[in-house]
């Protein structure tokens, strides 16, 4: 195995994280809720080292290409619906549900990019708005495993998410926007 194979490993790894955080963080026991947040964390990490890998040494290939941005929304995805499961309440399924939508809209971008041979690259908003929301759902799951030892307003998450879905949404609508011009110039 050569070097060039990391980036895609990286994925990979970030792709089976998802449902451990998941899981994980549903048992009952304090040290569970710590590793999952943990695992996020090291996941979260990955997701930027194998982008820097992959263009550093152009180890980029098809299968990673595809492999990545569908390992980032599982990795995403799986937490966004832990937080749905556990505080309802603070992540309500309107903002589930936007996240969603936008993952699923770029996707098809990605793919009818791909097929209308139009160029397709990842925003600097987009980067942005996948730091914005990855600071923001750390921040959430060290809240919820702080309420296990003292009372924390829970009501924090919502602002948090509510910034974070908004980001989200705005994203969505920048890549809507320079999709239709690139189609409306082809």
């Amino acid at each position: 195995m050569t070097l060039s194979y990391i980036p895609n490993i990286l994925s990979f790894f970030r792709l089976l994280c998802g449902p451990l955080i998941f899981l994980l963080f549903l048992e009952n026991i304090i040290f569970y809720k710590w590793i999952a947040l943990l695992i996020f964390f090291i996941g979260s990490v990955s997701d930027a080292l194998d982008g820097y890998l992959a263009r550093t040494y152009n180890w980029v290939t098809d299968f990673g290409k595809n492999i990545d941005p569908f390992a980032d929304k599982i990795f995403i995805i799986s937490v966004l619906l832990l937080l749905f499961y556990t505080v309802p309440h603070f992540f309500p399924l309107w903002m589930l549900i936007v996240v969603v939508l936008r993952d699923l809209m770029v996707t098809f971008i990605r793919i009818s990019s791909k097929k209308n041979k139009i160029s397709f690259n990842t925003s600097s908003f987009a980067k942005i708005k996948t730091i914005i929301q990855s600071i923001g759902l750390h921040l959430c799951l060290l809240i919820i495993i702080l309420n296990s030892y003292f009372p924390v307003n829970l009501k924090i998450i919502y602002y948090v998410m509510f910034f974070s879905t908004s980001i989200t949404f705005l994203t969505g609508l920048d890549y809507l926007k320079i999709y239709l011009q690139q189609i409306n110039e082809k």
